[in-house]
């Protein structure tokens, strides 16, 4: 994973403050994690390996936040459908995903990434790699008119009988 994300990485990071990290990486640095400790943060970190990611993830339990670079290029896109929903879903709180960006057979498309509830945070055109995030707070705005205000239409109360 190059260096390109690792102020973006320690920014989330640094919004979030968790507490324990799940790290499913190619290689032994964790990008950002030297930033993020740099500048005061406290994390305890878990790294797996990406392909014996799936088989491990029901021993280790919960995380504040997970992060996934260089996964998706070792792992086919159903392998990493299925370790994104169950680290999204039920094994950490925040997801931080690095991907190969672009149309390809091992490339995600914005798209793809949209639909497993994943937010773009940055883009590198030069390297074809994006940086996506998760965060079941920001995963859907509440519309305007879903409030106790508007809930029996009462603006139209004299203008139509129902």
């Amino acid at each position: 994973m190059p260096a390109l994300f690792d102020d973006e990485i320690a920014g989330l990071l640094r919004a979030h403050r968790p507490r324990s990290l799940l790290a499913v990486v190619a290689g032994a640095a964790v990008p950002g994690l030297a930033a993020y400790r740099a500048a005061g943060g406290d994390i305890q970190v878990t790294s797996l390996p990406p392909g014996r990611a799936m088989e491990t993830l029901n021993d280790l339990g919960r995380f504040d936040a997970a992060l996934l670079a260089g996964a998706l290029e070792v792992l086919g896109k159903a392998a990493g459908n299925r370790l994104i929903a169950s680290l999204r879903d039920v094994h950490a709180a925040h997801l931080y995903v690095a991907a190969p960006a672009g149309v390809g057979e091992d490339r995600w498309t914005d798209e793809e990434m949209r639909a497993l509830g994943l937010t773009l945070v940055a883009r590198d055109d030069r390297r074809r790699l994006c940086l996506h995030q998760f965060d079941i707070a920001a995963y859907k705005q509440t519309p305007d008119w879903l409030n106790a205000d508007h809930w029996a239409n009462p603006q139209l109360w004299d203008k139509y009988r129902w």
